[in-house]
């Protein structure tokens, strides 16, 4: 892996998270004790790719403080981290897509070593994966460009883009949100879907994107343009199977885009499940996170719920203070103070201090929200939505960051 440089695409707007990236990037939202970009950062090193590039660009500044704080380069093992925010080498244009965003850093690339093969990544996934076993794939087809692939069933796949393969799993149509979608040969009832994570030889994607420029009529976009295109010309593009990839001390494999309110909410449901979707405690496989120091989470006289039930299946970081409070399947970020209140399906951000008297449901609340004695958050939708909360779709609340009570 020490031939392979991985570009992170961290640049997401993330607008169909609604206030959660009003003042940040998709990638730098919380997650757990986490920032979504640290999953993808880890599967890296985890993997043995030692030297990242993040390609940066929309309200970034949370993003590169996190990543210089906390992910900095070791250039004493000849290892680098680095953040590239849009250079505007080409003219005064912002990234026109993910393929724009790499053409338009080609030139730092070249500069950055002599590594024959990039991972192109996304950076605002919430997943566990081995590269080794993708690049190892790649290798052994002899393709070009390889895109990790998700099956998934036939009848939901219409929602993304559809990557058609034959029998040996090369590509040989792709198709944005078809009617009826392709199957995998042998599969019935399955589709695979795109991930947005890629394998490309650089002198290859070079020349590709050299073309891709040229054409006016593109979005610049590696799944909506770029991938088409090489299939069209009958270059050998193969599909890995996410679905065949091994995780140390992991029993399956876990993705998900946490590209909306409830995806993002879904997942840290999954983090606190009784058999969690997603296993952070896997010490092979660590999901690397800030050193703050903060000393352990307390918590004091759990009280019970009705039906004398006490509170389970909840994920607290460090620094939090919890008193006599009630909690279900909910997480808590760091130095978090809950006092005397019930918190049901809930994500709460770092920094928030919940008074005596609350009732907490099926919300998201934002970093440093101070929430006042006896407020009902996710109770009665009709009175959020009075209050100005913002009420999903999916009928989660998420309290947005600076938001008042009143």
């Amino acid at each position: 892996m020490n031939n392979v440089l991985a570009l992170i695409l961290a640049g997401g707007q993330g607008s169909r998270l609604g206030p959660l990236t009003w003042h940040q990037s998709k990638p730098s939202v919380q997650f757990g004790k986490h920032l979504i970009i640290d999953f993808v950062m880890s599967n890296c090193l985890n993997s043995g790719i030692y030297n990242m590039m993040v390609f940066t660009q929309y309200r970034a500044q949370e993003l590169i403080r996190h990543i210089q704080h906390h992910w900095p380069s070791d250039r004493m093992r000849e290892s680098f981290i680095d953040i590239v925010p849009p250079q505007q080498l080409h003219g005064d244009e912002w990234y026109r897509g993910t393929a724009d965003a790499v053409f338009q850093n080609l030139s730092i690339i070249e500069k950055s070593g002599d590594f024959s093969d990039l991972a192109i990544l996304s950076g605002d996934h919430v997943f566990t994966m081995d590269f080794g076993q993708m690049y190892e794939f790649h290798k052994n087809k002899k393709s070009v460009f390889t895109v990790c692939a998700l099956p998934v069933p036939t009848n939901e796949a219409g929602r993304f883009g559809i990557i058609e393969v034959n029998a040996d799993s090369m590509i040989i149509g792709f198709e944005e949100k078809p009617e009826y979608p392709k199957e995998i040969p042998g599969r019935p009832g399955w589709s695979f879907i795109s991930m947005g994570n890629y394998i490309v030889a650089r002198s290859y994607l070079r020349d590709i994107l050299h073309e891709n420029v040229r054409d006016q009529e593109t979005g610049h976009d590696f799944g909506k343009d770029i991938i088409p295109a090489i299939v069209r010309r009958g270059d050998s593009v193969y599909a890995y199977d996410f679905r065949k990839n091994v995780v140390l001390e992991q029993r399956h494999n876990y993705w998900r885009d946490v590209g909306t309110v409830e995806s993002l909410w879904a997942a840290n449901m999954d983090m606190v499940a009784m058999e969690p979707e997603l296993n952070l405690y896997n010490q092979k496989w660590p999901i690397r996170t800030p050193h703050d120091n903060l000393p352990m989470a307390k918590m004091n006289s759990f009280k019970k719920a009705r039906g004398g039930k006490c509170s389970q299946q909840f994920a607290v970081s460090g620094g939090c203070i919890i008193e006599n409070s009630y909690f279900y399947k909910s997480v808590l970020g760091r130095e978090t103070r809950v006092y005397g209140s019930e918190v049901t399906e809930s994500v709460i951000f770092s920094g928030v201090h919940i008074s005596n008297g609350c009732v907490i449901r099926r919300a998201i609340v934002s970093e440093g929200v101070k929430i006042p004695p006896g407020t009902n958050v996710g109770v009665n939708l009709e009175e959020d939505k009075r209050r100005e909360l913002y009420v999903d779709e999916s009928g989660i609340v998420v309290v947005p960051e600076g938001f008042v009570f009143k």
